[in-house]
Formats: structure tokens, sequence, C-alpha cells
């Protein structure tokens, strides 16, 4: 339930990045495709991993089609390869964060609210808010 509760809540603030972000400014393009990269990624592939426990917990049962897995697993397994296979979706989040973190040490400019948290995790610079 927990799960369910963050993936909503940040899905609602993905939906408000995307936005707010200005279609003519690249930097603030890359954070929304690095970002949703990464939370659909994620969603997706625990999502997955949670029907299987749930799944499993139930024993023989959770393979009769009268205990609703088997429909939800099928549903929701192919999501990790929808519109990007989940391991694509994490490098392509992962490259980013490597060129941020490039930028912060070589100074070339400030990085975007998103991802200010590297520039201050980097510097050690705790009055670089990050929330």
């Amino acid at each position: 339930v927990a799960m369910a509760h963050a993936f909503l809540f940040t899905g609602q603030w993905m939906n408000n990045l995307y936005r707010t972000s200005s279609p003519n400014n690249p930097e603030e393009l890359q954070e929304v495709h690095c970002t949703t990269a990464c939370l659909k990624s994620t969603c997706s592939s625990l999502m997955s991993r949670a029907i299987e426990a749930c799944r499993l917990a139930c024993g023989g049962h959770g393979y009769s089609q009268s205990s609703g897995f088997p429909r939800l697993y099928t549903w929701a397994t192919p999501a990790e390869t929808y519109e990007g296979e989940s391991h694509v979706m994490w490098l392509q989040s992962a490259r980013y964060l490597v060129k941020c973190v490039g930028m912060v040490t070589s100074d070339q400019s400030s990085l975007p609210a998103g991802v200010q948290y590297i520039q201050a995790w980097l510097t050690c610079d705790e009055s670089i808010s990050v929330l």
C-alpha cells in the first residue's frame, strides 16, 4: 500500500514537472526525460516484483485463476518492456546523471533544480537546498 501511494505522489510530482517545464529549454527537457525514464522503469519493475511476492505468499493458491494473480501478473509484467526496456531506461537516466556530475566537476554551469543534490553532495556544500 505504501509503495502504491509513493508511486501515486511521485507521478503527480512528475506531472507537475512536465507541465512547468519549457519545451524551448533543452536542459529542462533532459531532466524531464531522465526523471520519467527512471520513474517508468523503477515503478514497472517494482510492480512486477510486488505482484510476484504476493502470488508466492499465497502458496499454491497464488497460481489459481480465482486468486487473480495470474491475470494481474500477465497484465503488469509487460510494462517492463513497453515504451523501452527497463534496463535501457535506467542506463539513459544514469547517462544524464553522469553528465551532471561532469558539469559540476568542470564548473560548466549550474544544474537544474531536480539534480542539484549532486552538486551539494560532490562539493559538500550544505547551503544548497535539495528540497
